[in-house]
Order: structure tokens, then sequence, then C-alpha cells
């Protein structure tokens, strides 16, 4: 496996490739947690009411089209990819439940429709392959890091993990991404992901051999929100957010941002705006523009809403951003 990537091969990022600790195509891997294939949708509000999710359910949530689709984060934190068709427009989404990183994306390269499972490990990151040129790709970015469509990018789509009462109160015509699970499925997403998914996280064995010479700037399971802007990158602990009641105002290769703690998800998030100042009004995030930013929508009015503007970014360990993003910048309180 480490003879895979015979030079190494740094991405778009910056983060080098190298086949030393390289294990990319690990057997048995996409047999133990194959890819969920979505064959069908219900209405998000329905699945609740049949108690087929809860409402304190995380949910990955995304549009294709002008469709909102939604499925659970913890069944993609298993099974690493799902997959699926909405109006025969195709989508994937990835997650790494040791790093916390996901990614929606279209999966669509010059007009023909890739499928992905995952199959390795780098730098303590899981590894995706497509089934059809058998090229491996990392899931924050979408760059393909080795094999024939090397430096190739999936197209990414914006993803929010919001609450399923936060879903609905904005979009009640939600899809729910319905998927059979076995009770091995279960029980194995239950112990994996209990410890790993948790604030504090959890570093398997196998993860850590994968991993190169670490970023010691702060601790490596920290927490925080990672967001690159035309080849910067700014990582933002929560720990520093919570410190500046859980939002501020940050200028960031000269964009101006709203960085906050969503109250309810608990999830960090990050909008471009024009506000020089922001407070909590309960739940609901009030910049000094007028715009108030509630269940990660923007309210322009009590009837309006619309998305957030908001720049690349991923709620993510710091490992493995300052892998993915070396010698990225650290915001420290100014106050």
């Amino acid at each position: 496996m480490a003879n895979l990537i015979k030079n190494p091969y740094v991405t778009n990022t910056g983060m080098v490739i190298n086949p030393n600790h390289a294990f990319f195509n690990l057997p048995g891997v996409d047999k133990v947690f194959p890819t969920i294939k979505v064959q069908s949708y219900q209405r998000l509000h329905d699945a609740l009411k049949q108690e087929v999710v809860s409402p304190q359910a995380q949910l990955i949530v995304f549009e294709i089209g002008d469709q909102t689709l939604s499925i659970p984060l913890w069944d993609v934190a298993f099974h690493h990819v799902a997959e699926g068709e909405q109006d025969k427009l195709p989508w994937a989404v990835f997650f790494c439940s040791a790093c916390n990183m996901g990614t929606a994306i279209n999966p669509v390269i010059n007009g023909r429709t890739h499928h992905f499972s995952a199959t390795g490990i780098y730098n303590g990151m899981a590894i995706f392959r497509d089934v059809e040129t058998g090229s491996f790709w990392e899931h924050a970015t979408g760059e393909c890091i080795h094999g024939i469509l090397q430096g190739t990018f999936l197209e990414t789509i914006p993803a929010q993990v919001l609450l399923v009462e936060q879903v609905l109160e904005n979009n009640p015509f939600t899809l729910f991404a319905t998927s059979k699970k076995t009770w091995r499925t279960r029980f194995l997403s239950f112990l994996l992901l209990r410890s790993m998914l948790s604030p504090e996280g959890n570093m398997l064995p196998l993860f850590r051999l994968s991993m190169g010479k670490q970023d010691t700037r702060l601790p490596e399971l920290q927490l925080g929100l990672g967001v690159w802007i035309n080849g910067k990158a700014r990582f933002y602990s929560m720990q520093t957010l919570k410190a500046c009641n859980n939002a501020l105002i940050d200028t960031f290769n000269r964009e101006n941002l709203v960085v906050f703690i969503d109250p309810i998800a608990q999830v960090p998030m990050a909008h471009r705006c024009n506000a020089s100042s922001c407070r909590w009004d309960g739940d609901t995030l009030v910049l000094n523009t007028g715009d108030r930013i509630h269940n990660g929508y923007m309210q322009k009015s009590s009837s309006a809403k619309q998305r957030l503007d908001t720049p690349n970014q991923q709620f993510v360990r710091w490992y493995a951003f300052s892998y993915k993003f070396p010698n990225c910048e650290i915001f420290a309180s100014r106050n």
C-alpha cells in the first residue's frame, strides 16, 4: 500500500501526499462500511411524524436543484459515503468521523456519473475511491489526489449540519433520504461513533499510523471552524468562539465575516457580511446591519429567508485542518 504512490503529490491546498504513510486501499473497508445507496425519499415532516427520525437528530442538509435534501449525520458518518439522485440530478455526500469533515458533491465528471466508496486513510482522514476509474479523492475540497484523474476537482455543494426541528422551521418541504439499517450497522455505528463524534474525539490506532508530522500549535483533536478563501486558511477554535460569547466579527483575506456557533445545533458557521458588531437575541444572532441569523438562515424580515453567504468552511478537528492547509492561521481574540 505504501508503494501505491511513487512520487509525492502536492494538493491545491498545500498538503503533501507522502507515500511513506499512505494507506489508500485497505482491504475490506468498503465492505465493512458500504456506501449508502439512496433509493427513495419521504418528506422530513412525515419521517418525524412516523418516528423514523427524532426532532433532535443531526442532519446533513443540502440543495439539489430547487429541492432541499437531508440525510442523518450518523448514517453518513458510519458509512462514509451516501449517494443518490433527485430529479435525475446525481449527488453524493462524504464524511470522515475521525476528523469530523464532510462534503456534498456533484459526482458528474466530464458528463459521466461516478460512484464512490471509502477505501483507506491518509493523515488520519478517510480517503475515497471512485468505481469508474479507481482514482483516489480527498473529502474537503473534492480533489483527486492519485490516479488517472489526479488534479481533477469535484464540484462541491454547500451543506449544513442542523437539527430536524431547525430544518423543518425553514424548509417544511425538505426531503429525507431513507436507507435500510441492519442491526449489525446499528451496533457498530454506536460502538464506533459514540466516542469519535464526541467533542473530545477519539483517534483509532490505524488512523494514527497514517499520520505524518503534526502541527502542534493546538491539541490535535480540538474542534473548530476552518475557513479558506482564495488560497488562505484560518482556524477558529471552539474554545475561542465560546470565549467571544459564541459570535465574533472578523476580517479575513479582505472579506468581512461573522463567525458564530449555532445555539441549537452547536455547530460553528461563517457568513459574509457588512456588519461591524453582533449580539444575541435569544437564539437569534442580530447584526448591526439589521440582518438576523436564525437556524442557519438569514432573515431579512418575518417572512423572507435566504441561505447564508458562506465561504469555504468545515467544522473540523485541528489535526486534519492543519494537514490540509499547512501553516494556516489561527484566530486569536483581540479582546
